[in-house]
């Protein structure tokens, strides 16, 4: 048996081997990050594009995310306020994903300039289902045990159809684009969810409470949900969601009450449904069938003998 002094000698050199000198943010160029994801790239891609411009952009272009033996950020690249925020809490000597979740949780709203108050972006786009130019639909589903009203703009849809063929079948909305759910007590809304799309194919995402104020997570139960990051982590993920899943049958009731699509009948167009496989694909991040119900409308108004002739040409670019 080695003795203690042998033991304790070896035992300080190890912790010593272990230790890393502190992150010096405010010099270093090459910051190494590991958030131990499986799509760690496409979340990176995702979080840091929105840092390089207002509009989105490609991080590793620009420099800021570094991609060689493994991951790292360039922090001289952010602006100092938001390089300040970046901490190294456990002195590893790089960025892991409590690490990371904390400066986005404190740079996100900033660095994507959103509006501190829902009003601004109504005074741009007011949603209502009273206005012809908003697509909507009631949903109970997995997110919160509120009923949901979704809106997307009629002219987003469009877009995003009449583009569907060139973009080899998907789905893929212009930038700008809103879609907005209202999380509702009756008539009453208790919270608003918006994304917006970026200019670099993702999104942003923002949580409004009651009052309309920008906040970091919803409210409803049956859990809060941080904003952006578990949003992110649905709308880039693969797992499928009822009652999307399911549709165009009834899905059964979750733990937290009913999952459904509050539609018609008529739009519960199988044909349709498989045409777009919208929810499996997540084309664009986006889990919900706006332009499946949207184009199923239309084909109801074909039926029915009341479809406009732009509308016909829109469905017969998309072969139904």
């Amino acid at each position: 048996m080695a003795p203690l002094s042998c033991v304790l000698i070896c035992t300080i050199q190890l912790l010593a081997a272990c230790q890393h000198e502190p992150i010096e943010f405010d010099t270093a160029n090459r910051v190494p990050i590991d958030l131990g994801k499986q799509n760690e790239e496409q979340l990176l891609r995702y979080y840091f594009g929105g840092y390089v411009s207002p509009s989105g952009g490609d991080p590793v272009e620009a420099g800021l995310l570094l991609i060689d033996d493994g991951f790292a950020i360039n922090p001289q690249l952010l602006d100092a306020g938001l390089r300040r925020a970046l901490k190294d809490a456990d002195g590893d000597g790089e960025i892991g994903w409590d690490e990371f979740i904390a400066f986005v949780g404190a740079t996100y709203a900033d660095a994507r300039g959103l509006p501190l108050e829902i009003e601004t972006f109504r005074d741009a786009s007011d949603w209502s289902t009273e206005s012809d130019a908003w697509f909507s639909v009631e949903v109970d589903g997995v997110m919160t045990e509120a009923r949901r009203r979704v809106y997307v703009q009629n002219s987003a849809l469009r877009a995003a159809l009449e583009g569907f063929n060139e973009a080899g079948d998907r789905i893929l909305y212009e930038p700008g684009t809103l879609i907005v759910g209202e999380h509702l007590d009756g008539d009453r809304v208790l919270e608003t969810t918006l994304k917006r799309r970026r200019h670099d194919g993702f999104w942003d995402f923002a949580v409004y409470d009651l009052n309309g104020d920008l906040t970091s997570h919803t409210a409803t139960g049956p859990r809060p949900l941080r904003a952006p990051v578990q949003c992110v982590g649905c709308h880039l993920g693969r797992r499928t969601f009822d009652p999307e899943k399911s549709f165009p049958a009834e899905a059964s009731d979750g733990p937290f009450g009913p999952r459904a699509l509050y539609v018609s009948d008529n739009l519960r167009n199988a044909e349709i449904t498989a045409h777009f496989n919208e929810h499996a694909k997540r084309s664009d991040g986006v889990l919900g069938l706006y332009a499946t119900l949207y184009t199923a409308q239309l084909v109801a108004d074909r039926d029915a003998g009341i479809l406009s002739e732009e509308d016909r040409t829109l469905l017969e670019g998309l072969g139904l």
